[in-house]
C-alpha cells in the first residue's frame, strides 16, 4: 500500500503525492528479491529526488508513506503513517501530532461555523486537506 501525501503542491501539473507513489512503485518493481529495508528507503528516495530536481526550498516536497511485505525476507517494512493490518492484528499508523492536528481543524471549523463565517455544506465540499484558515 502506497499514500502519496496530498499537501505537496503539483510538478509539471501532476499532484506531487501521485508524483511520489508512483515512484515508490516504480521503487519496489526494480527491487532485488532479497533487498533490505534500508535498501528500498534509499532507492526509493534517490528515485524522487532524481524525479523531482531541485525545487524551491520553501515548497512542500512530494512524499508517500508505503506499507511492503517482503517475501523473501519475510518481512514487513512501513515507512511513514500508514495503517495495516497483519492477520487478526492491525498496526494504527497515527500519531500524537494527527490528532493533535485534527482537533485543531474540528476546533477551528465550529467556531467558524458559530460565527456564521461558513456552512456546513461549503465545509463538506471543501477538499479534505485544505486548511481552513486559507481562504
Amino acid at each position: 500500500m502506497i499514500d502519496g501525501a496530498t499537501s505537496s503542491g503539483a510538478l509539471d501539473g501532476v499532484a506531487g503525492g501521485i508524483v511520489a507513489t508512483e515512484t515508490v512503485a516504480e521503487a519496489i518493481r526494480a527491487l532485488p528479491a532479497e533487498a533490505t529495508a534500508w535498501e528500498f528507503v534509499e532507492l526509493a528516495t534517490r528515485r524522487l529526488a532524481e524525479r523531482i530536481g531541485a525545487l524551491d526550498p520553501t515548497r512542500a516536497r512530494p512524499s508517500a508513506a508505503v506499507v511492503v511485505y517482503s517475501a523473501a525476507r519475510r518481512e514487513v517494512w512501513r515507512v511513514g503513517d500508514c495503517h495495516f493490518r497483519l492477520g487478526e492484528r492491525e498496526h494504527n499508523g497515527d500519531k500524537p501530532l494527527d490528532r493533535l492536528a485534527y482537533g485543531f481543524r474540528c476546533a477551528v471549523l465550529r467556531a467558524e461555523l458559530a460565527l456564521g463565517r461558513t456552512t456546513l455544506e461549503r465545509e463538506q465540499s471543501r477538499p479534505v486537506l485544505e486548511q481552513p484558515f486559507r481562504r
